[in-house]
């Protein structure tokens, strides 16, 4: 069956990239400090990109990644998966998106999280960083744990 639906995933039609955003700085709270917020970026599909447990990435494509490691380095950034599930099931995922909908899908393992930004000025500036970088798909800065709307 797996290999039924990646045999599909494989003649699926190309998958049109996330636009590319202008970063917001998250809102300070009432009381003055950052709002829970994170940074989040995507690396272009083909590159497979993976974090490692120090919070580096990696890729099988030698020099591929190697801006962002620079970005990284400059800044003091760390990245872990955005998603947690393990390979297995994400890539059996993304091979049953793509046999149904016939397009490719997005590299799920290539979503991370951005750790190290202490500001919100200093997040809008990671996240520009990593944007300008061709192999960066998208970085976005969302705003987390938001409370419910009130009746």
């Amino acid at each position: 069956m797996l290999i039924l639906l990646l045999s599909t995933a494989l003649a699926a039609a190309p998958r049109t990239p996330v636009p590319r955003q202008v970063l917001v700085p998250p809102p300070l709270d009432a009381g003055g400090p950052l709002a829970a917020a994170r940074l989040t970026v995507k690396i272009i599909d083909g590159v497979a990109a993976r974090a490692d447990g120090h919070g580096r990435l990696r890729s099988a494509q030698p020099g591929a990644l190697d801006p962002v490691r620079q970005v990284a380095d400059r800044l003091g950034l760390r990245f872990r998966p955005l998603l947690t599930l393990d390979t297995e099931r994400l890539d059996a995922l993304e091979a049953r998106a793509a046999a149904r909908s016939g397009r490719a899908q997005p590299d799920l393992q290539a979503l991370f999280i951005v750790e190290g930004p202490a500001t919100a000025d200093a997040m809008v500036a990671a996240g520009e960083a990593l944007q300008a970088l061709p192999v960066v798909e998208y970085a976005f800065i969302e705003r987390i744990g938001l409370p419910p709307p009130e009746d």
